[in-house]
């Protein structure tokens, strides 16, 4: 299975919320050296925004950086909105400062 399938299957679960299968999945694709691009990372980042799972959204762009996959506009956007919805502003603001110490 290529980048573009693997792509599109983990953004799939991702928007329909079944992120434990979008996990599964971007674990899958990290073991078979498939390269992951930032919209694979966001599809799971903004899932877990929806849910307003802020910890969970901050694992994986530690985890897309880590790959080193460089975030993008949505990556943080999603991230804000995270805090935005758990009702932490103060972590928003923090998202938003990185964001621009990143050049974003």
């Amino acid at each position: 299975v290529g980048a573009a399938t693997f792509n599109l299957l983990v953004s799939t679960f991702a928007k329909v919320g079944d992120l434990t299968t979008a996990e599964q999945l971007l674990t899958k694709m990290e073991a078979a050296q498939v390269d992951a691009t930032s919209p694979t990372y966001n599809a799971l980042i903004s899932a877990c925004a929806r849910r307003g799972d802020i910890q969970r959204a901050e694992e994986w762009m530690e985890r897309m950086a880590g790959a080193g996959t460089t975030a993008d506009v949505a990556s943080y956007s999603a991230l804000v909105h995270a805090c935005a919805k758990a009702n932490d502003l103060t972590r928003a603001e923090s998202w938003v400062r990185k964001m621009e110490v990143a050049g974003i």
